[in-house]
């Protein structure tokens, strides 16, 4: 037996279709010429600590129809420069019909060109997000399931993980890739809450973009509902 079958197999099975879909939106960016999250120039309105945008007023223009010094303006009209990044991609894809990932974008370019703080951006340029749930669960049980190697097929499948920290270490860390490319790594921090629950926070660093944080911070939250609803929750 492995410590996998403590899990309900139809709950898990939703794991499938998630992965699926982030999976997808990263192709999906990737297919675009020189990337989405590819850096470029951008204007500069002036704003304090205002900063060029990670992709080109040409690149932004031709997946979006507008260019940088639009979109500011239209934001600053709609929303508002205030706006949080969720606040300006739901508004840019409700009003203007652009897919997703492009709105995503979009805000990503206008927080950093009007001065605005980009939310996860770490010293070298990557970015970390990070989702915690209390699962109920013993923290030794959960430890288990995540250290045993058969394990991560059902959690994350097909994506690979790989152990990148001693097994006996507090916070342990995994390395994953899709079809071979890193796509990051996680750091799980586990602790105890009561009996038979644990706190659990999954942190995805080494992220490319901020619009990348984002797909996976939803993801990362989702996965831990469907992780809650597996143990029986």
């Amino acid at each position: 037996m492995t410590p996998t079958t403590a899990l309900d197999p139809v709950a898990l099975a939703r794991m499938v279709p998630l992965v699926d879909q982030v999976r997808a939106a990263r192709r999906e960016e990737q297919s675009r010429p020189d990337g989405a999250g590819a850096p470029g120039g951008g204007p500069d309105d002036g704003a304090p600590g205002s900063s060029a945008p990670e992709m080109s007023d040409e690149k932004i223009r031709a997946g979006t129809g507008r260019g940088w010094d639009e979109w500011v303006a239209l934001v600053a009209a709609g929303p508002g420069r205030e706006a949080s990044h969720t606040e300006i991609a739901t508004w840019v894809g409700d009003t203007y019909q652009i897919p997703g990932w492009w709105a995503h974008g979009v805000a990503v370019g206008v927080r950093r060109l009007t001065g605005q703080r980009v939310p996860g951006q770490m010293a070298d340029g990557s970015y970390a997000v990070s989702r915690t749930k209390t699962l109920p669960i013993a923290e030794a049980d959960l430890r288990e399931i995540l250290l045993d190697t058969e394990s991560w097929s059902l959690l994350l499948p097909g994506l690979d993980v790989t152990l990148r920290s001693k097994p006996t270490t507090k916070v342990p860390r995994f390395a994953i890739t899709d079809d071979g490319v890193p796509v990051g790594s996680v750091l799980v921090t586990l602790g105890v809450v009561g009996t038979d629950r644990c706190r659990t926070t999954m942190s995805h660093e080494k992220l490319a973009s901020s619009a990348d944080g984002d797909l996976w911070k939803d993801f990362w939250g989702e996965w831990l509902q469907v992780l809650d609803e597996a143990l029986g929750s």
